[in-house]
């Protein structure tokens, strides 16, 4: 979710919301994973009862995906924040528990490409958590292909970057001129 805040644009992610992003995408990833003809499913998904983990892991994924995308943070004051329910200061967004980035872009933004945006960095959020889960639970394939997936993520925000609102129009002689 996000929304315009001055001159800054506000991206905002409740934790709840992401808990369940991770826990069906872990499901997703070991479905058809199979090792001594035994599933993996039962043994590797994220479940209720890993939210501790989560919970651990989304404060490291937070920051390392600010890490990522400070430069478009530059002069911003609380451009990175974190509220959980240890936190006692005001929540963000509607007293949810949530992470949040404040950031800057150059002119103005078309909201296709705002949405993209949005996307793209929940997606990083959520790849970057998963392959800490994989990793801990000795699945290292799958945690590599969810840092290739973050790395993707994570291209696919420079190069969003690198866009405006619109694409200039091309002016052809339509011979009506």
């Amino acid at each position: 979710m996000y929304e315009a805040v001055g001159s800054y644009w506000k991206f905002a992610y409740e934790l709840d919301t992401l808990f369940n992003y991770c826990v069906n995408q872990s499901m997703y990833r070991v479905r058809n994973a199979v090792i001594d003809n035994k599933t993996l499913i039962d043994h590797y998904g994220m479940t209720e009862d890993d939210r501790n983990f989560f919970d651990m892991q989304i404060k490291r994924s937070g920051a390392d995906v600010f890490k990522k995308i400070s430069k478009l943070a530059e002069g911003i004051t609380d451009a990175y924040q974190f509220e959980d329910e240890n936190d006692s200061s005001t929540s963000i967004i509607n007293e949810a528990e949530c992470i949040a980035y404040t950031l800057s872009f150059d002119g103005d933004w078309d909201e296709n490409l705002l949405n993209t945006f949005d996307i793209a960095l929940m997606d990083a959020l959520i790849n970057h958590i998963l392959a800490g889960w994989f990793r801990t639970n000795r699945l290292l394939d799958v945690a590599s292909e969810c840092m290739e997936d973050f790395e993707r993520n994570l291209t696919n925000i420079n190069s969003l970057t690198m866009y405006r609102t619109t694409p200039t129009k091309r002016k052809y002689n339509t011979g009506f001129n």
